[in-house]
């Protein structure tokens, strides 16, 4: 099933769940560094896709194919602040690429960073990522942005009193290459350059495998070209799920399946 390489145009729905499910609330501006992002809170459209996860630190075996190694190169700079703020992160390390960060809210209110990044928390919020913070559990929002040399600094916009902890680590990261099987599909997972033939996913059996980029994107029904052609698809598939087979990288041995739409 070699589709000589050709990156499917998806449905925005699944290519944004594909790239990063984006936390309710927050949205991105025009960024002033590149940032790629990871939200650990919120994250319903990515697990309904159930597509598989492509970050390692520093083991490159455990990486799937076109995912990215993260080699920390310095350690944390760890802050609690109120209101705005800026945190200085000191010099830049030779290799450093990125700046990973880690953001928290402890209040309710609106929190922006200079790259465009916010995340907006009630009272609940709050407490809820104060809970998982104290427990060492994953909270608020996490994201890397492009170490730019000579600006060290993050600097986080926030209402008066509004109480917020961040983690900045600078760090490496390597975008590895798609593999590619005996048919000439790429497979692994999804990253900047796009999407292989066969993308990584958990099938419901809670096995790791790859299906089709090309059968993902059909049952989003496909990429509409015009809003009817989409609010159609939507009334016909309504409540409907679609099961799309799950491969071993080979592209052909079936070992389960996602359903999509359920």
């Amino acid at each position: 099933m070699n589709s000589e390489n050709r990156m499917p145009d998806l449905d925005p729905v699944f290519a944004d769940a594909l790239r990063g499910a984006l936390v309710a609330q927050a949205s991105v501006a025009a960024p002033r560094r590149p940032a790629r992002r990871r939200w650990w809170a919120g994250v319903g459209a990515l697990g309904a896709l159930a597509v598989a996860g492509g970050t390692a630190y520093a083991v490159t075996a455990l990486v799937e194919p076109g995912g990215t190694v993260v080699t920390r190169l310095a350690g944390p700079v760890e802050v609690t602040r109120a209101g705005t703020s800026t945190v200085e992160l000191g010099p830049r390390p030779d290799g450093a690429t990125h700046v990973e960060l880690s953001l928290v809210c402890l209040d309710a209110g609106r929190f922006v960073l200079e790259d465009g990044a916010n995340m907006t928390c009630s009272t609940e919020d709050a407490q809820d990522q104060a809970r998982r913070l104290a427990a060492g559990e994953g909270a608020g929002m996490g994201w890397s942005v492009v170490a730019v040399p000579g600006d060290e600094s993050v600097r986080v916009e926030a209402e008066p009193g509004a109480r917020w902890h961040l983690v900045a680590t600078y760090v490496d990261e390597t975008v590895t290459a798609w593999a590619t099987n005996a048919n000439g599909d790429t497979y692994g997972v999804a990253n900047d350059t796009g999407w292989p033939d066969l993308v990584s996913v958990y099938a419901t059996n809670g096995r790791v495998g790859y299906a089709y980029a090309l059968d993902l994107e059909d049952a989003q029904g496909g990429s509409p070209t015009s809003p009817e052609e989409a609010a159609a698809w939507q009334e016909e598939r309504e409540g409907k799920a679609i099961s799309v087979p799950v491969y071993e990288s080979d592209g052909e041995t079936v070992i389960g399946e996602l359903v999509v739409g359920e």
